[in-house]
């Protein structure tokens, strides 16, 4: 297992009715076992941005980071896996080639989801659990499921803590990722 920890210091820059989210990675930290150094490297060294800048209304809400909806990302992300395993024409017991399989699709369905909620900021619902059946050609399948849990400020005004997770499972084997989100106002 890789435990990444990222750390970044943001400002709300008045914009308009609403505001900019704007900032930079300002720390990183890695914890792998010593077979997997080569890839706590490449974390170690890659730095993350892709969800800055986010414009934000006057309420809060997220109204542009560009991408596609996480719905329609997820669609894209469940064809192309199905796409791969026809072009590969898996036999059934080939329990390698799932796995492969699985990992890439797992990447492909979290990165899909990468995209904030439109009230990461301000959550309407503190906690969810979206799972989904996923049928592919070849008699392969298995499930992706999706989980979220938040709390606010003790004012009840702004995100505090938020955790998402992200299982995929394809026969008897299974992948996870977990993403926590604390603010830490200044």
């Amino acid at each position: 297992m890789i435990a990444v920890t990222r750390e970044w210091s943001v400002v709300f820059a008045p914009l308009g009715r609403g505001y900019r989210l704007e900032g930079s990675q300002v720390s990183v930290a890695v914890e792998a076992p010593s077979n997997l150094q080569a890839l706590a490297d490449i974390e170690r060294n890659r730095v993350e941005a892709g969800f800055l800048p986010l414009m934000l209304s006057d309420s809060g809400l997220i109204v542009d980071q560009g991408g596609e909806t996480s719905e329609n990302a997820l669609r894209f992300a469940l064809a192309q896996a199905g796409a791969m395993i026809e072009a590969s024409q898996l036999d059934g017991g080939d329990k390698q080639a799932a796995t492969a399989f699985l990992r890439r699709l797992h990447h492909t369905a979290s990165q899909s989801i990468n995209r904030l909620p439109d009230d990461f900021l301000l959550p309407r619902i503190l906690d969810f659990t979206d799972q989904r059946d996923i049928s592919l050609d070849g008699g392969l399948g298995g499930t992706l499921e999706v989980s979220f849990a938040a709390s606010l400020d003790q004012a009840g005004e702004c995100l505090a803590r938020s955790e998402r997770k992200v299982a995929t499972r394809l026969g008897d084997s299974a992948l996870h990722s977990r993403e926590v989100w604390v603010v830490n106002p200044a």
